[in-house]
């Protein structure tokens, strides 16, 4: 019987240790916040502790991001939910500079074929972590597939040959409701070089 507790007590012990070594996902903070951290990933950040990591190879988009979190409430009546991700971006020298990618990305995203129609660059924004000269590019556009009214937000970190961009993305229905918990989260990133 004592042999049996202790298998038991050294199996769980290694359950708990394995699951702080994987080093991914979430930590409960006070206040009804988790932060986000990923081993080799380079940032942390906090998000809505209801909010949800989701695993982003089930996304079917490209550049396959390096988190999704969302919101598993759907907004309004359609199946949406509001979500931030994260890409990092390696560049074979410098990344280049915030701004430089922001007007980038609108340009692309401006383009015929890209699956976006009505792309409008409502504003960019420059930001300092530390020091470096981050970004935020504010924007609107319509899903073609759905004709699904979006708006986002996209923080862009270039930090030595990495850009860090978390892109939040709302309806424009449901932004005056979350943005407050983007700037939360914006606010907080760190980046962690590791």
């Amino acid at each position: 019987m004592i042999r049996t507790n202790s298998v038991a007590r050294i199996g769980i012990l290694a359950f708990l240790i394995l699951a702080l070594l994987y080093n991914v996902g979430c930590s409960k903070d006070q206040g009804g916040w988790a932060t986000f951290s990923k081993s080799g990933v380079g940032i942390k950040f906090r998000y809505p502790s209801k909010w949800v990591i989701g695993d982003p190879n089930k996304l079917d988009i490209q550049p396959v991001p390096d988190a999704y979190i969302y919101d598993p409430e759907k907004n309004n009546d359609d199946n949406f939910m509001t979500n931030l991700n994260l890409l990092v971006q390696h560049s074979p020298l410098l990344a280049p500079s915030a701004e430089g990618q922001a007007q980038e990305t609108a340009q692309t995203l401006s383009l015929p074929g890209t699956g976006i129609e009505n792309y409008k660059k409502l504003r960019y924004e420059p930001i300092q972590y530390g020091n470096t000269n981050a970004g935020l590019l504010t924007s609107e556009f319509t899903l073609s597939q759905n004709n699904k009214q979006l708006k986002n937000i996209e923080v862009f970190i270039p930090v030595g040959q990495k850009t860090y961009i978390l892109t939040f993305t709302t309806s424009p229905d449901s932004w005056d409701n979350y943005k407050p918990l983007f700037d939360e989260t914006i606010k907080s990133i760190e980046i962690t070089n590791s």
